[in-house]
């Protein structure tokens, strides 16, 4: 799974539910990705049943425009859509990890 290692664009991502705009969805942020000896910075997302923010939130990790970011997604088995949108980010995520219970 990768380390992101570029600065992303709004045109690198999926293309934003319908009538979801500014922040994350339509604009980003600005960063000189020029600059050389960026840290590496691991960012952790739980989940559970969050599907109303999750992409939201990937989105909004994604355009930091900064140019070392691993994003890690732990979901606890949500039953709300959550790994659909977990998934539809998949190439940008450098591991993710959901469980399926069965009552």
């Amino acid at each position: 799974m990768p380390i992101l290692s570029q600065v992303l664009t709004l045109d690198d991502l999926p293309t934003p539910p319908a009538g979801k705009t500014g922040w994350c969805w339509t604009k980003s942020s600005d960063i000189d990705p020029t600059a050389q000896d960026y840290p590496l910075i691991s960012v952790i997302i739980p989940s559970y049943n969050q599907a109303e923010f999750l992409e939201e939130t990937i989105r909004s990790v994604l355009l930091q425009n900064y140019p070392h970011i691993e994003l890690i997604i732990i979901d606890g088995g949500s039953t709300d859509g959550s790994v659909e949108i977990i998934q539809k980010y998949h190439p940008f995520i450098a591991y993710c990890e959901w469980r399926i219970y069965y009552l």
